[in-house]
């Protein structure tokens, strides 16, 4: 592509972005300052039509860009956006605040992107399941009820609030956790399954009911932690994009934010590593062709632990839900390092 077809290719990208209208010639030549006429702005759009990077909605309207002038725009012609200082601090100090556990810090940035940006935000949070078991911990919270505590070498914790087999001093039940601790300590969390702790029940030769069912709680604890979770947030922006106004178009990405597996897919972090902007078709679901992702994976100490991004229209400001995406995701990994990193 020439010179000046990509200035007007950007020219009609710009304009759309920021008036959901078809671009005419006519508007390129009075905005942009191309230094050439309408005439030949026409032609060149033309051109670009032909080429399969710009496209007309409407007989006699003007132009919009196709997803294959938003991949050439996205790769060739962006430049990335530098955030004004004062967004960067609120982003900086909204996360220095206070330390969160993972899921409330994920929470928290969705929040603050679908703010910040409009879209809808979407994050996967980890299994937290990860590491070697370091510690186990049982706390009676009433009669017949108890905390299970299981916590990783990498700081992660595992807690929930259970029914007890049986009604034990709190004396006891730091016994059986010491006793369990001792079994488990260093094993793999991951590796930490039924058969596993089956094979311990049977070795128990004091409170064997007991400590069996405690097993039984571990498995189902960490199984249900080891689950990847999907976070939402503004999802109703998308109510507020001029291209969805159609209720059909709406329903159909609102039925798609609902299946998990889907947005796990669209965020897999084994697919979409580091920073990833993925374009209307490119996202392979049918029901939401017509939107964009922007994306970028987030880590502890170097090991990615999961994506965070926004869900938007192909008519999106890129460069800007890029550079949040990645200012956001870079504090998660700052937040998280700080929390659950191991010291060097």
């Amino acid at each position: 592509m020439d010179e000046r077809k990509r200035k007007v290719l950007q020219a009609i990208v710009n304009d759309y972005v920021a008036t959901a209208e078809p671009v005419g010639s006519r508007t390129i030549a009075k905005k942009y300052q191309l230094g050439v006429s309408s005439a030949t702005i026409r032609n060149e759009m033309s051109d670009l039509e032909e080429l399969g990077y710009i496209e007309q909605p409407h007989t006699s309207a003007g132009r919009i860009p196709s997803y294959k002038g938003y991949r050439y725009f996205v790769d060739c012609l962006m430049e990335k956006e530098t955030l004004p200082a004062a967004e960067s601090a609120y982003i900086r100090n909204s996360f220095s605040e206070k330390m969160l556990e993972i899921e409330a810090l994920l929470r928290q940035s969705c929040q603050m992107l679908s703010k910040l940006t409009n879209y809808t935000s979407m994050a996967i949070m980890p299994a937290h399941v990860s590491g070697k078991l370091e510690k186990i911990q049982i706390l009676p919270v009433a009669p017949y009820q108890i905390l299970l505590i299981t916590i990783a070498d990498t700081g992660m914790m595992v807690h929930r609030i259970v029914e007890a087999p049986q009604n034990l001093s709190a004396e006891t039940w730091s016994e059986i956790a010491s006793y369990l601790q001792n079994k488990l300590q260093g094993l793999d969390m991951r590796q930490i399954n039924y058969t596993l702790l089956k094979e311990l029940s049977l070795q128990v030769n004091q409170q064997q009911q007991v400590i069996s069912a405690i097993l039984d709680m571990i498995d189902q604890t960490l199984e249900e932690a080891g689950e990847e979770k999907v976070l939402l947030g503004g999802t109703v922006n998308m109510l507020n994009q001029p291209e969805f106004q159609d209720i059909e178009k709406v329903r159909n990405i609102l039925s798609t934010l609902e299946e998990n597996d889907t947005i796990k897919d669209l965020l897999n972090p084994e697919k979409n590593i580091g920073s990833h902007i993925t374009i209307g078709s490119e996202m392979q679901h049918e029901h939401i062709n017509y939107c964009s992702m922007v994306s970028a994976t987030y880590h502890i100490n170097g090991e990615i632990m999961g994506t965070v991004g926004v869900l938007g229209p192909t008519r999106m400001t890129y460069s800007k839900a890029l550079s949040l995406v990645e200012a956001i995701a870079e504090q998660i990994s700052e937040n998280l390092g700080k929390k659950y990193g191991k010291e060097k």
